[in-house]
Order: C-alpha cells, then structure tokens, then sequence
C-alpha cells in the first residue's frame, strides 16, 4: 500500500513542550502507514534544540531558512513561497501544523497548493484575559486574535488540549465546538515513574546539588525561561516563605532569554543558596524523584508538558488558573491552583503544602494516577491518527 505522505511544520525546533510532541508524533505514528516529514526553521536559542535528536533518530527534515518566530515581512514572505512550493511539489496529503507562525504561514501555503488535509495544532494562545503579557498593546493582541481566527477557519480540524481550553477558545470566539479535537499531549509515563528511577543515580544527584537531610521543602520548576512562564513570580515569592521556612530550596531548570534577568532578581532579593538555577537538564526524573512539590506559575499554558512529567512522578503540583490547567488538574485534589502574576498566592500554597505531609502524598498519588489516565503515548498516538483518517476518507484521499 502506497504510504500517506504528512509534513509536521513548526517554526522552531527549541527544546520546549511543543516540539517535544511534533517529535514524538512522528516517531511513533505508524511508518507502516505514514511517511513523515518535519518541516522548520532553523532558528535555535539558549533553550538548546532538538535538532541533535531528530537526526539521531533518523527523522526526515527539510530546513525552512526563513521561517523566523519574529515578523518580517521580507522572511515571512519567502518562508511563505518555500512552504508552498514545498506542499506542492511534495505532494502531502496530510499538512499538520504547530505553533503560531508556522500556523499562519504554513495553513495559507497548504491551501493554496491543494493539500487534501490540513489539521493545526495551536500549543497554546496567549489571549487569556488573565494573562497580561507583558510588551503586547491591545491592538496588536486584537489583530493577532483575528489572524488565530482566520488560521482555524482554514483548517479542517484544530487540536486542543483539554476540554477546559476548548471551552475558553469558545467563549473569547477564536471557533466553534465542532471545530476542535480534544487530544492531550502525551509523555513518557514509565521514564518519570519513581520505582523506575535509580537510588545509585539519586544519591550522585544529592551530592551534586548539595542536598542536606534539612532541606526542606524542595521545590522544582522546569521550564523554559521566557517571560510568559512567569517564573519572575515564583522567585518574589520565595523571600515571603523564609521566615516559616528557613531551609526551603527552589530550584530552577531550563534556561532561555529571561535567564539573566531572573538570576539579578535572585540575587537583588538575596536569595543566594536557596534559589538554584540548573540549567538545561537530562536528568528530570531524578528531580523529580528528589523533590517535594513541583511548581509552574505560567501567565498561560495549553496544558504543561512539565506539569504532566511532574503528575506522572506522583508529586502534587502547584500551578496557575491559566488556559487548559483546570482541565488537567483540580484544585485540591491533584494540586492546587492559583491566580497567575501572584507571589503571595504561590506563597500561600507552598505553605500550606509544605505543613501537611498527609496532603502531599495524597494530592501526589492522586496526581500519578490521573497520569496514567490523559498522558499515554499510545492514547495520542491513535487519537491522532483516528483525525487523520477521519478526514482522509472524508477528503476522499483514503477510499
């Protein structure tokens, strides 16, 4: 049988939440049935890529030269023919895009050469009211609204999160109901599972992180560190803890373009040995096998790739009422929820966990089982693939 041809395009290929699942989509879709190919841009950053990896793992992909997450007009407009005499001449059947420029780009390009199906992955938006992005005038958030608008009219079929992310694209009118697909992202559920991880490899990591018996509680935020994952926050709160909590630690890992101005706040808060910034890290299980209460305080999130490692490793969570969060953790039972931009809330949380190891455990095992639930890889895998069927048969492609 001849295969079905798909591209994933995406802008970037950083190491962040939404190239982890466009690669992890086409590593496991059937090769039996599908010939993928990546299409993205060659931009990197101090987040580190995934570029290594895709050719480790042999996965074919054509570089987009002037694919820029930035606008430029002069760019946009030649990524723009590129894309679309890439869909031409290569004949996809299938175009399935992610993120916001390779979105308006790629969806415009897909349609103008005719390719049959053409499914948008959205990662995310940032037009949460709550959210107030720091740098973004009203207008321009108003016309970035419009062009979202436009990128779903165009497609056949948008893939959401959750269902809470569903229902708030709804309200703010981005589309309709019969628009979105609801298809969590998936993980690795054994790789973060705490009886898969390695005293040997724990007891090296204490060291090298200078864990003491008294440090407590340990708190961890994987993210990359841009200014819309609001770890600036997280950081004003900790001073707000030291009193109650003398032997509190917050480490930090990941990096990105706010790295610098999040360790000055650090220091200008002199918080020297108890905020530790790791960096890019290979070992997040282990972190999170070490630590006592996971924390993201995004100004908004689709869903949280680290939130669901995090549940996976059976630690409560504390996270912010942003996007499609409600819809992957309920407050009180998995973790708690707080309002986004809040030092004193995340504070209060921290608090309240670290006072109650009874609540920790329980709101952890709670939160490793919901993860067993939304994020398996296989789940996705034919959730996706049902979409793709869906509409290749109704495209009269598969027949």
């Amino acid at each position: 049988m001849k295969k079905i041809r798909v591209a994933h395009v995406i802008t970037r290929l950083i190491q962040g939440g939404a190239q982890r699942v466009c690669l992890d989509l086409i590593e496991n879709l059937d090769s039996q049935k599908y010939e993928c190919t990546l299409v993205c841009g060659g931009q990197a950053g101090s987040e580190g890529s995934f570029f290594e990896e895709a050719r480790e793992k042999k996965i074919n992909f054509i570089r987009a030269p002037f694919l820029v997450r930035e606008i430029s007009p002069f760019k946009d407009l030649l990524a723009f023919f590129h894309l679309l005499f890439l869909f031409s001449s290569r004949r996809f059947s299938i175009v399935h895009l992610h993120t916001s420029k390779a979105g308006v780009l790629g969806v415009l390009a897909a349609r103008l050469a005719g390719v049959p199906v053409i499914i948008y992955s959205s990662h995310g938006h940032i037009f949460d009211s709550r959210a107030k992005i720091r740098g973004l005038p009203p207008r321009l958030l108003k016309f970035l609204f419009w062009i979202r608008k436009k990128i779903y009219d165009l497609s056949d079929r948008v893939i959401v999160l959750t269902s809470e992310d569903s229902k708030e694209q709804e309200r703010l009118g981005l589309g309709t109901h019969g628009k979105f697909k609801i298809i969590p992202n998936a993980i690795d559920l054994k790789r973060f599972s705490r009886t898969r991880t390695r005293v040997a490899s724990l007891e090296s990591l204490r060291r090298a992180l200078d864990l003491k018996a008294g440090d407590f509680p340990i708190l961890l935020c994987v993210a990359r560190l841009s200014p819309e994952k609001g770890v600036e926050h997280l950081i004003r709160a900790v001073p707000l803890l030291t009193a109650k909590l003398p032997h509190l630690k917050l480490w930090i890992a990941g990096d990105g373009p706010e790295r610098k101005n999040l360790e000055k706040l650090a220091d200008a808060l002199k918080l020297k040995g108890r905020i530790h910034f790791l960096g890019r890290r290979h070992d997040v299980p282990e972190l999170l096998a070490l630590a006592d209460i996971f924390i993201l305080p995004s100004l908004y999130e689709a869903m949280g790739i680290a939130i669901a490692e995090a549940m996976a490793a059976g630690l409560p969570v504390i996270a912010t009422k942003v996007g499609g969060v409600p819809g992957i953790i309920d407050d009180g039972v998995h973790g708690i929820l707080v309002e986004p931009q809040s030092p004193e809330a995340l504070a209060e949380a921290i608090e309240h966990l670290a006072a109650d190891r009874t609540l920790r455990e329980r709101m952890g095992a709670n939160a490793f089982e919901r993860a067993q639930q939304l994020f398996s890889m296989n789940t996705m895998i034919h959730s996706v693939t049902e979409l793709y069927e869906e509409f290749l048969i109704r495209k009269r492609v598969l027949l």
